[in-house]
């Protein structure tokens, strides 16, 4: 009827794109497509009333849990109720010292027209603000030496041992956390080997639908890892053999990690407020067997950190 037969018509007729310039995961600077806003908005609404019969899960009486976003800021809706919850931490010396650097390289005249410039720097505050190991070429002793002089991870750490710890107080099976950070791969070995080491999840689980195959309590998740064994991982997660998922950007699109899972943890806040309403979707969703689940967002003080949260809460 509206002559539609490719997906570079239907772009013409309904989707106005624009383009933002990015820092990739290697540090290049990158042109991503966008979806600015939509044209023909009630000729689209008709198309697709046509052909989806869609309901949301409160219509069909499949709610989603309760989901509470912290922190919890006076502009919040839930603050009203629970006064504010803030998340805000400080840079240890070395972020600090960093920080500065990254602080007079901004406001210095480059000598040439570097356009991506500042990009680059706000990318490296964020980096600053997860982890110094990830701005500085300083290589971490070991595990303790990561986590621990990284106040952001180390803050996690903590949130997740009270979680376990709750659960445990009442003998009931612990609920399941995820951590993202889209950066920092390499070092997620020792967020792993620290909840292993110094808080006890086990590790040579049996899954409970495939006994012969073993699955840890900790499983990371990124880019590249075959689908088998993805599968693997998120089924564990929701049989509850698996705990904790520590993943990158991979765990964002059509990795439903609901069922047994309470928190989820952004360690490295993204820019676009579609892209974090995907990544809450990853365990605020129906069937979830909690009727609460926690969206943690902690913030490092006098870094990029807070600069993006206020631009998501404008945003949404």
């Amino acid at each position: 009827k509206n002559n539609i037969r490719n997906i570079a018509t239907f772009f013409e007729l309904y989707i106005q794109e624009t383009y933002e310039y990015v820092v990739a995961v290697d540090g290049s600077i990158q042109q991503k497509g966008l979806v600015k806003s939509f044209n023909n908005r009630i000729s689209l609404q008709k198309l697709i009333a046509s052909h989806i019969n869609f309901k949301t899960g409160e219509e069909v009486n499949i709610p989603r849990p309760c989901k509470v976003n912290l922190p919890i800021t006076k502009t919040s809706k839930y603050s009203k109720k629970t006064g504010q919850i803030l998340t805000y931490l400080k840079l240890n010396e070395e972020q600090a010292n960093v920080q500065e650097i990254i602080n007079e390289e901004a406001s210095t005249d480059p000598k040439n027209y570097d356009p991506g410039r500042l990009l680059r720097l706000m990318s490296r505050s964020l980096n600053n603000a997860l982890s110094p190991f990830l701005s500085t070429n300083n290589v971490p002793f070991d595990y303790k030496d990561f986590v621990e002089n990284s106040p952001k991870i180390h803050y996690t750490m903590g949130c997740i041992k009270g979680v376990k710890e709750w659960h445990e107080e009442r003998n009931q099976p612990v609920s399941g956390q995820v951590i993202y950070i889209d950066r920092g791969k390499d070092y997620f070995k020792f967020i792993k080997e620290y909840l292993e080491v110094e808080l006890g999840y086990k590790t040579g689980l049996s899954l409970k639908s495939n006994p012969r195959k073993k699955i840890d309590e900790v499983e990371i998740m990124t880019g590249g890892m075959p689908a088998h064994k993805k599968e693997a991982v998120k089924k564990a997660f929701n049989e509850g053999v698996c705990k904790i998922i520590i993943g990158t950007s991979t765990i964002k699109e059509g990795v439903n990690l609901q069922k047994k899972s309470t928190v989820l943890y952004n360690l490295y806040p993204n820019w676009n407020p579609t892209d974090l309403r995907q990544l809450e979707g990853r365990i605020w969703r129906q069937k979830n067997e909690f009727g609460f689940v926690r969206v943690v967002m902690p913030l490092m003080e006098n870094s990029m950190d807070v600069f993006v949260f206020q631009k998501l809460e404008e945003k949404t």
